[in-house]
Protein backbone atom coordinates (compact mmCIF):
# COMPACT_ATOMS: atom_id res chain seq x y z
CA UNK A 1 0.00 0.00 0.00
CA UNK A 2 1.26 3.43 -0.65
CA UNK A 3 2.18 4.94 2.42
CA UNK A 4 2.29 8.52 3.18
CA UNK A 5 5.78 10.05 5.62
CA UNK A 6 4.87 10.40 9.42
CA UNK A 7 2.95 14.00 9.02
CA UNK A 8 1.67 16.03 12.13
CA UNK A 9 -1.47 17.78 12.86
CA UNK A 10 -1.91 20.18 15.77
CA UNK A 11 -5.62 19.69 17.49
CA UNK A 12 -7.43 22.29 19.20
CA UNK A 13 -7.73 21.39 22.34
CA UNK A 14 -7.67 23.80 25.91
CA UNK A 15 -3.45 22.49 25.60
CA UNK A 16 -1.71 21.94 22.13
CA UNK A 17 -1.43 19.10 21.38
CA UNK A 18 0.42 17.72 18.29
CA UNK A 19 -0.56 14.37 16.79
CA UNK A 20 2.17 12.30 14.59
CA UNK A 21 0.36 10.52 12.05
CA UNK A 22 0.52 7.83 8.51
CA UNK A 23 -1.62 7.29 5.92
CA UNK A 24 -2.14 4.18 3.70
CA UNK A 25 -3.92 3.42 0.63
CA UNK A 26 -5.86 6.14 -1.44
CA UNK A 27 -7.67 9.09 0.65
CA UNK A 28 -10.90 8.38 -1.88
CA UNK A 29 -11.46 5.27 -0.08
CA UNK A 30 -13.45 4.03 2.58
CA UNK A 31 -11.37 5.59 5.68
CA UNK A 32 -10.11 3.39 8.82
CA UNK A 33 -8.04 5.09 11.93
CA UNK A 34 -6.67 2.32 13.98
CA UNK A 35 -6.12 3.32 17.63
CA UNK A 36 -3.50 1.77 19.79
CA UNK A 37 -3.43 0.57 23.75
CA UNK A 38 -2.04 2.34 26.56
CA UNK A 39 1.35 3.59 26.05
CA UNK A 40 1.04 2.44 22.64
CA UNK A 41 2.31 4.51 19.46
CA UNK A 42 1.43 3.98 15.97
CA UNK A 43 3.98 1.08 15.55
CA UNK A 44 1.74 -1.01 17.62
CA UNK A 45 -0.22 -1.64 14.11
CA UNK A 46 2.67 -3.33 12.67
CA UNK A 47 4.22 -2.56 9.34
CA UNK A 48 4.04 -6.25 8.79
CA UNK A 49 -0.12 -5.77 9.91
CA UNK A 50 -0.87 -2.67 7.58
CA UNK A 51 -0.61 -4.93 4.16
CA UNK A 52 -3.07 -7.13 5.07
CA UNK A 53 -5.44 -4.62 4.23
CA UNK A 54 -4.16 -3.98 0.16
CA UNK A 55 -6.40 -2.25 -2.62
CA UNK A 56 -6.16 -6.17 -3.73
CA UNK A 57 -8.11 -7.68 -0.72
CA UNK A 58 -10.24 -4.23 0.39
CA UNK A 59 -10.12 -0.59 -0.76
CA UNK A 60 -9.55 1.29 2.35
CA UNK A 61 -7.56 4.26 3.45
CA UNK A 62 -5.52 3.23 6.86
CA UNK A 63 -4.76 6.21 9.08
CA UNK A 64 -2.47 5.40 11.91
CA UNK A 65 -1.34 7.78 14.78
CA UNK A 66 1.14 8.46 17.57
CA UNK A 67 -1.12 8.92 20.95
CA UNK A 68 -0.27 12.07 22.66
CA UNK A 69 3.09 11.40 25.10
CA UNK A 70 3.95 8.25 22.55
CA UNK A 71 6.33 8.19 19.54
CA UNK A 72 6.69 11.91 18.14
CA UNK A 73 3.06 13.43 18.96
CA UNK A 74 3.25 15.75 22.10
CA UNK A 75 5.05 14.59 25.45
CA UNK A 76 3.44 16.71 28.38
CA UNK A 77 4.76 16.95 32.12
CA UNK A 78 3.77 14.23 34.60
CA UNK A 79 0.66 14.39 35.47
CA UNK A 80 -0.32 15.03 32.02
CA UNK A 81 -3.78 16.93 33.56
CA UNK A 82 -5.47 14.77 30.76
CA UNK A 83 -7.86 12.11 30.95
CA UNK A 84 -9.11 9.24 27.66
CA UNK A 85 -12.00 12.37 26.78
CA UNK A 86 -9.31 14.15 25.64
CA UNK A 87 -8.15 11.58 23.78
CA UNK A 88 -10.72 11.49 22.02
CA UNK A 89 -11.08 14.66 21.31
CA UNK A 90 -7.54 13.51 19.25
CA UNK A 91 -9.32 11.18 17.24
CA UNK A 92 -12.17 13.62 16.43
CA UNK A 93 -9.60 16.28 15.35
CA UNK A 94 -7.89 14.13 13.21
CA UNK A 95 -10.86 12.75 11.60
CA UNK A 96 -11.89 16.77 11.21
CA UNK A 97 -8.38 17.57 9.50
CA UNK A 98 -8.39 15.16 7.24
CA UNK A 99 -11.93 15.96 6.08
CA UNK A 100 -13.84 12.74 6.76
CA UNK A 101 -16.65 13.84 8.43
CA UNK A 102 -19.05 14.12 5.19
CA UNK A 103 -17.27 10.72 4.31
CA UNK A 104 -17.25 8.69 7.64
CA UNK A 105 -14.74 6.93 9.03
CA UNK A 106 -14.36 3.76 11.26
CA UNK A 107 -12.55 2.96 14.17
CA UNK A 108 -10.67 0.13 16.00
CA UNK A 109 -9.26 0.27 18.68
CA UNK A 110 -6.74 -2.18 20.96
CA UNK A 111 -6.94 -2.44 24.90
CA UNK A 112 -7.46 1.24 26.22
CA UNK A 113 -7.80 2.49 22.46
CA UNK A 114 -10.98 0.21 22.93
CA UNK A 115 -12.20 2.78 25.29
CA UNK A 116 -11.63 5.59 23.23
CA UNK A 117 -12.82 4.30 20.00
CA UNK A 118 -16.26 3.60 22.08
CA UNK A 119 -16.47 7.07 23.16
CA UNK A 120 -15.75 8.20 19.42
CA UNK A 121 -18.41 6.24 17.85
CA UNK A 122 -21.28 7.35 20.75
CA UNK A 123 -19.92 10.95 20.44
CA UNK A 124 -20.21 10.78 16.37
CA UNK A 125 -23.06 8.23 15.30
CA UNK A 126 -23.50 10.13 11.68
CA UNK A 127 -19.74 9.60 10.95
CA UNK A 128 -18.43 6.67 12.36
CA UNK A 129 -19.28 3.57 10.01
CA UNK A 130 -18.47 0.81 12.34
CA UNK A 131 -16.57 0.18 15.44
CA UNK A 132 -14.04 -3.07 16.11
CA UNK A 133 -12.84 -3.24 19.64
CA UNK A 134 -10.15 -5.58 20.68
CA UNK A 135 -9.15 -7.04 23.96
CA UNK A 136 -11.06 -4.06 25.62
CA UNK A 137 -13.48 -3.64 28.40
CA UNK A 138 -16.08 -0.74 29.09
CA UNK A 139 -14.36 -0.05 32.15
CA UNK A 140 -13.39 -1.66 35.34
CA UNK A 141 -15.88 -2.35 37.88
CA UNK A 142 -17.11 -4.64 40.67
CA UNK A 143 -18.46 -6.93 38.61
CA UNK A 144 -15.84 -6.24 35.57
CA UNK A 145 -12.54 -6.94 37.51
CA UNK A 146 -9.38 -6.33 35.99
CA UNK A 147 -6.89 -8.43 37.01
CA UNK A 148 -3.75 -7.44 38.70
CA UNK A 149 -0.55 -6.70 36.25
CA UNK A 150 1.68 -7.44 38.98
CA UNK A 151 0.66 -10.77 39.24
CA UNK A 152 2.03 -11.39 35.72
CA UNK A 153 5.23 -11.09 37.26
CA UNK A 154 5.82 -7.65 35.21
CA UNK A 155 7.33 -5.65 38.31
CA UNK A 156 10.26 -4.47 36.21
CA UNK A 157 8.20 -2.90 34.05
CA UNK A 158 6.06 -1.40 36.63
CA UNK A 159 8.92 0.26 37.88
CA UNK A 160 12.50 2.14 36.78
CA UNK A 161 11.06 3.60 33.91
CA UNK A 162 13.77 6.40 33.97
CA UNK A 163 17.00 4.08 33.42
CA UNK A 164 17.49 4.41 29.80
CA UNK A 165 17.26 2.71 26.88
CA UNK A 166 18.56 -0.68 27.13
CA UNK A 167 16.19 -0.65 30.01
CA UNK A 168 12.92 0.15 28.39
CA UNK A 169 13.89 -2.61 25.64
CA UNK A 170 14.33 -5.44 28.74
CA UNK A 171 11.13 -3.86 30.33
CA UNK A 172 8.95 -4.54 26.38
CA UNK A 173 10.88 -7.91 26.58
CA UNK A 174 9.50 -8.48 29.94
CA UNK A 175 5.94 -7.59 28.90
CA UNK A 176 5.99 -9.57 25.85
CA UNK A 177 7.20 -12.60 27.66
CA UNK A 178 4.13 -12.08 30.34
CA UNK A 179 1.52 -11.93 27.94
CA UNK A 180 2.56 -14.58 25.32
CA UNK A 181 0.35 -17.81 25.49
CA UNK A 182 2.77 -19.79 23.63
CA UNK A 183 6.02 -19.74 23.07
CA UNK A 184 7.26 -18.08 19.63
CA UNK A 185 9.33 -19.04 16.89
CA UNK A 186 12.91 -17.81 16.96
CA UNK A 187 11.58 -15.47 14.10
CA UNK A 188 8.84 -14.16 15.84
CA UNK A 189 10.83 -13.40 18.90
CA UNK A 190 13.53 -11.87 17.33
CA UNK A 191 10.90 -9.30 15.09
CA UNK A 192 9.30 -8.47 18.14
CA UNK A 193 12.42 -8.07 19.87
CA UNK A 194 13.40 -5.52 17.17
CA UNK A 195 10.23 -3.74 16.88
CA UNK A 196 10.36 -3.29 20.87
CA UNK A 197 14.31 -1.63 20.10
CA UNK A 198 12.34 0.58 17.37
CA UNK A 199 9.30 2.20 19.55
CA UNK A 200 11.60 2.80 22.27
CA UNK A 201 14.37 4.46 19.84
CA UNK A 202 11.32 6.19 18.56
CA UNK A 203 9.59 7.59 21.39
CA UNK A 204 13.48 8.79 22.53
CA UNK A 205 13.33 10.52 19.40
CA UNK A 206 10.02 12.25 20.52
CA UNK A 207 10.85 12.76 24.22
CA UNK A 208 7.94 11.03 25.24
CA UNK A 209 9.65 7.76 26.63
CA UNK A 210 9.47 8.54 30.34
CA UNK A 211 5.71 10.47 30.30
CA UNK A 212 3.65 7.94 28.49
CA UNK A 213 3.04 4.75 31.45
CA UNK A 214 2.39 7.53 33.95
CA UNK A 215 0.43 10.23 31.74
CA UNK A 216 -1.97 7.53 30.46
CA UNK A 217 -2.22 5.03 33.59
CA UNK A 218 -3.99 8.36 34.85
CA UNK A 219 -6.02 9.76 31.85
CA UNK A 220 -7.64 6.02 32.08
CA UNK A 221 -7.94 5.51 35.78
CA UNK A 222 -11.51 6.36 36.46
CA UNK A 223 -12.56 7.67 32.86
CA UNK A 224 -13.69 4.24 31.28
CA UNK A 225 -16.64 4.88 29.20
CA UNK A 226 -18.53 2.21 31.10
CA UNK A 227 -22.09 1.13 30.02
CA UNK A 228 -24.05 3.73 28.86
CA UNK A 229 -22.35 5.43 25.72
CA UNK A 230 -22.48 1.55 24.59
CA UNK A 231 -26.31 2.11 24.36
CA UNK A 232 -26.04 5.12 22.26
CA UNK A 233 -23.32 3.33 19.32
CA UNK A 234 -25.74 2.27 16.39
CA UNK A 235 -23.35 1.32 13.89
CA UNK A 236 -22.64 -2.07 13.06
CA UNK A 237 -19.32 -3.25 15.72
CA UNK A 238 -17.39 -6.39 16.47
CA UNK A 239 -15.68 -7.26 20.02
CA UNK A 240 -12.93 -9.40 19.76
CA UNK A 241 -12.08 -11.27 23.09
CA UNK A 242 -8.98 -13.62 24.09
CA UNK A 243 -9.55 -16.45 26.14
CA UNK A 244 -6.66 -15.81 27.77
CA UNK A 245 -6.50 -12.77 28.46
CA UNK A 246 -4.48 -11.54 31.34
CA UNK A 247 -5.96 -8.27 32.05
CA UNK A 248 -9.59 -8.47 30.39
CA UNK A 249 -11.42 -11.35 31.06
CA UNK A 250 -13.99 -12.52 28.83
CA UNK A 251 -16.54 -11.02 30.69
CA UNK A 252 -15.31 -7.94 29.52
CA UNK A 253 -16.00 -8.20 25.70
CA UNK A 254 -19.23 -10.44 26.92
CA UNK A 255 -20.39 -7.56 28.32
CA UNK A 256 -19.36 -4.97 25.26
CA UNK A 257 -21.07 -7.39 22.78
CA UNK A 258 -24.26 -7.49 24.75
CA UNK A 259 -24.75 -3.97 25.06
CA UNK A 260 -23.52 -2.83 21.62
CA UNK A 261 -26.90 -2.77 19.47
CA UNK A 262 -25.23 -4.13 16.16
CA UNK A 263 -22.34 -5.79 17.72
CA UNK A 264 -21.22 -9.51 16.60
CA UNK A 265 -18.84 -10.99 19.20
CA UNK A 266 -15.46 -13.41 17.95
CA UNK A 267 -13.35 -15.31 20.45
CA UNK A 268 -9.67 -15.92 20.09
CA UNK A 269 -8.67 -19.29 21.47
CA UNK A 270 -5.32 -19.73 23.15
CA UNK A 271 -4.56 -16.32 23.14
CA UNK A 272 -3.71 -13.91 25.50
CA UNK A 273 -3.48 -10.00 25.69
CA UNK A 274 -1.11 -10.27 22.62
CA UNK A 275 -1.08 -10.40 18.90
CA UNK A 276 1.12 -12.87 18.09
CA UNK A 277 1.33 -13.69 14.13
CA UNK A 278 -0.77 -16.65 14.14
CA UNK A 279 -3.93 -13.96 14.68
CA UNK A 280 -2.77 -11.60 12.00
CA UNK A 281 -4.91 -13.45 9.21
CA UNK A 282 -8.06 -13.94 11.31
CA UNK A 283 -7.45 -10.33 12.70
CA UNK A 284 -7.25 -8.78 9.36
CA UNK A 285 -10.83 -11.27 8.48
CA UNK A 286 -12.49 -10.12 10.67
CA UNK A 287 -11.58 -6.24 10.49
CA UNK A 288 -12.40 -6.39 7.17
CA UNK A 289 -15.57 -8.10 7.55
CA UNK A 290 -16.53 -5.50 10.08
CA UNK A 291 -16.05 -2.58 8.04
CA UNK A 292 -17.60 -3.80 5.22
CA UNK A 293 -21.07 -4.79 7.00
CA UNK A 294 -20.27 -0.63 8.09
CA UNK A 295 -19.58 0.60 4.31
CA UNK A 296 -22.60 -0.98 3.39
CA UNK A 297 -24.91 -0.11 5.65
CA UNK A 298 -23.49 3.42 4.97
CA UNK A 299 -24.13 3.16 1.28
CA UNK A 300 -28.12 2.00 2.18
CA UNK A 301 -28.08 4.95 4.11
CA UNK A 302 -27.05 7.22 1.50
CA UNK A 303 -29.28 6.01 -1.04
CA UNK A 304 -32.35 6.32 1.37
CA UNK A 305 -31.51 9.92 1.53
CA UNK A 306 -31.68 10.60 -2.23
Amino acid sequence: MNASPELFVDIPSKRKVRICYQTFGDPADSAVILIAGHAGSMLDWSDKLIPLFSPEVSRHFIIRYDHRDTGLSTEFPVPGGYTILDMADDVEGLANHLGLNEKGFHVVGASMGGGIATLVAARRPQQVRSLTLLYTSPGPSEQLPVKDVLNLGLQPTIAGFGDGRDTHIRNGIILYNGLTTKEPSPEERQRFEAGIARVVDRDMRGGTLYSKHANHGAASFGHWPGIKPLNEIKCPATVIQAANDQIFGVEHGETLAREIEKAEYVLFEDVGHELPWRVWKPLAETFLKTWKRGDDEWAEGAESKE
